[in-house]
């Protein structure tokens, strides 16, 4: 008999100044002609039970491993990334939960070979309780924006996953488990109206409908919804279209926001210039790095480490600084599979190499698709505001210092209460 896969499918999402992210995983078998002998013989049966994902209080720790990991993760796929000449936008956070939820189901290489590229805590109470410890701190309400991290599991109601499995994961991943129809594509609807809810109808549709199927285990889902206002906003009146010089023979038109003479955390030396944005209530920040010199992004993306960026935080002073950046939105999409295979994690997503038999008693699991799409809108006051017509010249400051995003520039949104980078990215191109 042909051997049957079980197939996994992630997908991610996220936007800001409204920030959405959702990683989806899908867990399926290899589709083929005697696929009903394979249920048979391995006697799958339905199963109707819901499990709500409880987060229980446990004591906050600002160093939490998940949040130095997760950075870590994050400058080593920008990284990756960056050797194109295209805009970039993903959420570290949100890859990173997905695939820790993939990871407590890992076993012998494949274990090992997701340890190598994610670097997950090898003690498995002190990762559970890390990830549990910043999923709460990040879900803290606050008076001030947005900020909300979902996780959900949607398992077959042919199949069942292991108990201890579901209990892993809807305790210290505060996950919600559902079982779903995806044979007929109710499970697919279902979860196109969570994703829909839970970044607030930034995204409306994760999967297409007979994306699923009867040899489909189980989907598992993240969303992160940030919505923040500037702390010190960009008067919408001082919009202006200004040159973007792409390259020194490449230069656009596009919308710029201006703030002047207003005190931000700031930082430049011979190579970089580097400011802080705070959002309104000082949770979180926008922090902007450029070269010093024009057309020199690839040094500054070249040195780009989570210890650096961490260097140039500590070097952040209060000055008087002229802020002069584009106003854009924009959407991404990556393949993730693609991605992290050429980044040397292969087994979870290889018919032959794969295990993931902790999640089921059932042969076979792999990672068949893994997407992460991503939105960022970024704009005067979190708002949308007229752009005013015209075109302005050069930058006339008075101010002794100036972060002027009118060529490449690499921007990160960080959590103060975690240290956890939410997003990352760079602007390099209006028009892709």
């Amino acid at each position: 008999m042909k051997t049957k896969f079980l197939i996994l499918l992630i997908v991610i999402v996220s936007a800001s100044i409204t920030v959405i992210l959702a990683p989806t995983v899908l867990y399926s078998l290899d589709n083929t002609d005697d696929e009903r002998k394979f249920l048979e013989e391995n006697d799958v049966s339905n199963s109707n039970s819901m499990f709500d994902g409880l987060l229980q209080d446990s004591p906050i720790n600002l160093s939490d491993h998940a949040s130095l990991n997760s950075n870590e993760f994050g400058f080593k796929f920008y990284k990756h990334l960056s050797t194109s000449d295209e805009n970039l936008f993903f959420s570290p956070i949100s890859i990173d939960i997905v695939f820790a939820i993939i990871y407590e189901a890992a076993q012998g290489e494949t274990r090992e070979n997701m340890q190598q590229l994610f670097s997950f805590e090898q003690d498995s109470e002190k990762r559970r309780l890390s990830y549990k410890n910043t999923i709460k701190n990040l879900n803290q309400a606050n008076p001030d924006f947005e900020l909300n991290v979902k996780n959900g599991i949607w398992v077959s109601d042919m199949y069942e996953l292991t108990p201890e499995y579901v209990k892993i994961v809807t305790n210290d991943y505060a996950a919600s488990s559902q079982n779903v129809d995806f044979v007929f594509n109710h499970g697919v609807q279902t979860i196109n109206q969570w994703i829909k809810e839970n970044t607030n109808g930034k995204i409306e549709k994760i999967f297409e409908d007979n994306s699923t199927g009867p040899l489909t285990l189980m989907a598992a889902t993240n969303t992160v919804y940030f919505n923040g206002l500037w702390e010190k906003q960009f008067p919408p009146g001082m919009t202006y279209e200004r040159k973007f010089f792409v390259t020194a023979d490449n230069v656009q038109m596009i919308d710029m926001m201006k703030i002047k003479n207003h005190h931000f955390n700031y930082y430049e030396d011979d190579a970089v210039k580097i400011v802080e944005l705070p959002y309104k209530g000082n949770r979180a920040s926008m922090y902007l790095l450029q070269s010093f010199e024009m057309h020199q992004l690839k040094q500054l993306e070249d040195n780009l480490t989570a210890n650096y960026f961490n260097e140039l935080k500590s070097k952040l002073s209060e000055k008087m600084v002229s802020v002069i950046i584009p106003k854009f939105s924009m959407e991404m999409d990556y393949d993730l599979r693609e991605i992290l295979t050429e980044m040397g994690m292969i087994h979870p997503f290889s018919r032959e190499l794969a295990d993931l038999s902790g999640m089921a008693d059932y042969p076979n699991i792999f990672i068949d698709e893994a997407v992460h799409k991503t939105a960022i809108d970024l704009h005067e006051l979190g708002t949308e505001a007229a752009a005013a017509t015209g075109a302005m010249a050069e930058l006339q400051s008075g101010s002794p210092y100036t972060f002027y995003g009118n060529h490449p520039f690499v921007y990160i949104i960080q959590d103060h209460e975690t240290d956890q980078i939410l997003f990352m990215g760079r602007f390099v191109n209006p028009l892709t």
